[in-house]
């Protein structure tokens, strides 16, 4: 008996994805992106390496292509990569020579994706 194949869609890869540049779509590694920030309706991509890329589309819209167990959003305006924070300090965290405020709304989802040690943590660690 004939069995018609299934229409699966195949899960989405989220090591890459392709960001429009100068008229074509050019490959990023995931990983390599460290944060986004808001600009009105518009969007830059920060990359390690120094590119910041503006593209046409909201924060929101943005976010939907980035593994969301890696990319926060921190605030209205800002979603970071968290293998990228370098340090914390009250409702700031750093990213090599980059601050950024983490509004009250997203601090505790985001503080708890790291673990803390030492003076002060317990303020930090969940009950």
């Amino acid at each position: 008996m004939y069995m018609a194949p299934e229409n699966k869609i195949e899960e989405r890869n989220t090591d890459y994805l392709f960001i429009w540049q100068s008229g074509i779509f050019r490959k990023i590694a995931v990983d390599e992106i460290m944060y986004l920030e808001a600009s009105g309706n518009y969007c830059y991509v920060a990359s390690k390496d120094g590119t910041n890329t503006l593209l046409s589309i909201t924060l929101l819209k943005a976010s939907n292509a980035f593994p969301s167990e890696r990319f926060i959003r921190i605030s209205r305006s800002h979603i970071v990569n968290i293998r990228y924070v370098d340090a914390i300090c009250g409702n700031v965290i750093y990213m090599g020579e980059r601050k950024f405020t983490v509004s009250s709304p997203h601090r505790k989802k985001l503080f708890s994706h790291f673990c803390f040690l030492g003076s002060n943590s317990r303020k930090l660690l969940p009950e």
